[in-house]
């Protein structure tokens, strides 16, 4: 008999905190019962010259994995909890780690670029279905990007590198105000990081499929497809973001040059209508440099990722 787990994973992000919890069986197929998301901005001071998480920041965040906390015990879960790129760089990123274990007796992974990597192809390789497919995979984050390029559930390649909306947003959007010249800046900075740090390692030719998962590319299709934000999620798995559409949009975006322009635009939450130019600079800056027509849009991610490899585990122990 396949045992079925009930697991909850926590995913503690720059820009949100988010919470699923899932029925899992052994050969790692998920069905979902709860879905949880909060912009906490634990990042926010992160990439600036602080360099540390802000006391407010991580009382938000404890106070989001507080309640995350209490709905898994309704369900009696196991819970998997890992932090990424802002605590990870962050000078007093330990000290939150150590917060969370003695204010909510919650341990939390703090995983390398690699492991993140690792467990985001593992979600979008089964939520379409493309384990049997070279693909280049990558996850737009708040503090990083990652990209996989994945065959046969074995990573081929894994980078993790230093773009994500939040960040680029701190660098080069003061007040989240838009001018020609700190477009240019940002999209000129993306591209260098590209070049140097995943184009040359990655051999476009034989590359079958792209994907991608998380908040940037969500808002980038449902906005494309104009459809409302806060969509039920599993609606959109396997949904396909072209250039030619992901252009336009972003000439779009980038004409609204304040925060309070953007506010509203249907497929966009609010919440992200700070950091979403710099979200969508990466994404089409990613389109070009690696010549992607198409990409298929993904509903698991790194959440995903940690619940069918704990249910490998079990498996195999």
């Amino acid at each position: 008999m396949n045992k079925k787990h009930i697991v909850a994973a926590i995913d503690i992000g720059t820009n949100s905190i988010h919470m699923i919890i899932a029925n899992v069986d052994e050969n790692g197929n998920i069905d979902l019962i709860h879905r949880k998301r909060e912009v906490v901005r634990l990042g926010e001071d992160t990439f600036s010259n602080l360099g540390s998480l802000s006391n407010e920041a991580m009382d938000r965040a404890i106070t989001t994995i507080k309640k995350y906390l209490a709905v898994a015990v309704i369900y009696k879960a196991v819970v998997l909890a890992c932090a990424t790129s802002a605590v990870r760089e962050a000078s007093n990123g330990n000290d939150f780690i150590n917060r969370i274990k003695t204010e909510l007796n919650l341990d939390v992974d703090l995983i390398s670029g690699s492991d993140e990597a690792y467990l985001i192809y593992t979600g979008i390789a089964k939520s379409l279905n493309l384990q049997n497919h070279l693909i280049m995979a990558f996850d737009i984050g708040g503090g990083s990007t990652e990209f996989i390029v994945g065959n046969k559930n074995e990573v081929i390649f894994s980078k993790s590198i230093p773009i994500g909306a939040v960040r680029l947003s701190k660098m080069f959007f003061k007040d989240f105000l838009l001018t020609t010249e700190n477009i240019n800046k940002c999209r000129d900075y993306v591209q260098e990081i590209l070049a140097n740090e995943v184009f040359d390692q990655i051999n476009m030719n034989k590359i079958e499929n792209y994907a991608g998962a998380s908040g940037t590319i969500y808002s980038t299709y449902l906005m494309i497809e104009k459809k409302e934000a806060g969509v039920y999620l599993e609606s959109i798995n396997g949904g396909i973001i072209k250039a030619k559409h992901l252009f336009k949009l972003e000439n779009e975006i980038l004409s609204k040059t304040s925060k309070e322009e953007r506010l509203n635009l249907k497929g966009l939450e609010n919440k992200r209508a700070d950091i979403f130019p710099a979200g969508i600079i990466i994404l089409s800056e990613i389109f070009k440099m690696f010549r992607i027509e198409q990409l298929a849009l993904s509903t698991y991610a790194m959440r995903e990722g940690m619940i069918i490899n704990y249910a490998n585990t079990k498996k195999d122990s």
